[in-house]
């Protein structure tokens, strides 16, 4: 195994379920698990997420889905991006669920169930604003009778995505709401249709509650991240990744000498420079050259340097440091600790970015305890 690796703290996922959990008020939860879940390992996540509030494991793409199917997931998974219909005969095969954007794709739904022996459950999926992805509430409003057109589709959940659910204005997220509440006050009995209503992602669960319905999609909150910083701290969130290495040489360097590519790195001293198994091809962006720090033996020492496909270097002076020490790019050691709201913030985006950046490429280990 490579000496770069991320570690994954499952008692802390397993906390930070239970905190989303109890801010959900009685809410099914739907984990969010895409993008590899979020750069934490899709089937190795889906294993460890147990709870009986969970309704439903969360996917952006069919592959996805299926992957998960592959891997021996049993439970109920819904594609939260509606899926193109030359997908839809593999995904009622495989039993999943799926987000419907486009109310002239029922017919053929319909269908398609129909020549399978099957139904298709599904979850309209209204655009309240975002202007990306689903139906309006005006052509909601006129088309009022699908619900007794198809007899091999079960409507079984509504949703929609807030844009703004970090922000402390709160005008667009409740315009958006209004939007939903809308659609859902077409008909007295909306209520009852859907086994499923949901709308608050993780931050509309701490910084709109309102928006809870019976069900929510808590995404980055599970990996114990937030769009913003203080609303993990609110619900006490812990981080479940780490992203550690080793050194594997030290060179001496006079003043004058360079350092990797391109001279983006010229010593003004005699010093000495660590050399660390991982780069831009493992996901680290190229972004941190000159621009990052790593953690070893418990003091912070700053990148130097092009950021290469393979490896990266420390610029570690005359400290006392070995073959082998071990590296942290993200987390904590000794009393120092790197998070991802540090590197977004040297990179000027988004802590989602850095951590669905990682690549498969870095073995994954799934621990209990401290990591």
């Amino acid at each position: 195994m490579r000496s770069t690796i991320i570690d994954i703290n499952v008692n802390n996922l397993n906390h930070n379920l239970l905190q989303i959990e109890k801010f959900s008020n009685t809410a099914k939860i739907i984990p969010i698990i895409k993008a590899n879940a979020y750069g934490h390992g899709l089937t190795e996540i889906a294993h460890n997420l147990s709870s009986p509030r969970i309704a439903m494991l969360g996917v952006a793409f069919a592959e996805e889905a299926l992957l998960l199917r592959e891997s021996g997931e049993t439970r109920d998974i819904l594609i939260i991006v509606p899926p193109e219909i030359e997908e839809i005969e593999e995904l009622l095969k495989n039993d999943i669920t799926f987000t419907l954007g486009r109310l002239e794709l029922l017919p053929k739904i319909n269908e398609i169930a129909k020549k399978l022996n099957k139904v298709a459950k599904i979850h309209i999926f209204i655009n309240t604003g975002m202007n990306r992805d689903g139906i309006t509430p005006e052509e909601m409003s006129i088309n009022g009778d699908i619900f007794s057109k198809y007899d091999h589709i079960n409507f079984e959940g509504i949703c929609s995505h807030f844009a703004t659910s970090e922000f402390s204005d709160k005008s667009f997220i409740l315009n958006q709401f209004d939007n939903f509440n809308k659609v859902l006050t077409l008909s007295s009995n909306y209520h009852n249709q859907f086994k499923y209503i949901h709308i608050a992602n993780s931050a509309a669960i701490i910084n709109f509650p309102e928006s809870i319905f019976n069900a929510v999609r808590p995404g980055i909150a599970l990996y114990g991240l937030m769009p913003e910083k203080k609303f993990a701290e609110e619900m006490n969130l812990k981080p479940i990744l780490s992203l550690k290495s080793k050194v594997k040489k030290i060179q001496k360097l006079h003043k004058g000498d360079t350092a990797g590519y391109s001279f983006h790195f010229i010593s003004n001293k005699d010093t000495q420079i660590a050399v660390i198994p991982i780069g831009y091809g493992d996901g680290y962006s190229c972004e941190f050259a000159n621009n990052s720090e790593c953690l070893i033996n418990g003091m912070r020492f700053p990148l130097v340097g092009s950021i290469c496909m393979d490896q990266i270097l420390a610029d570690i002076g005359n400290a006392h440091i070995n073959v082998g020490d071990e590296v942290v790019l993200i987390g904590s050691q000794g009393l120092e600790e790197i998070t991802v709201y540090d590197l977004a913030k040297r990179i000027d985006t988004i802590p989602y970015q850095i951590t669905t950046s990682l690549l498969s490429r870095i073995p994954r280990i799934y621990r209990n305890g401290n990591v």
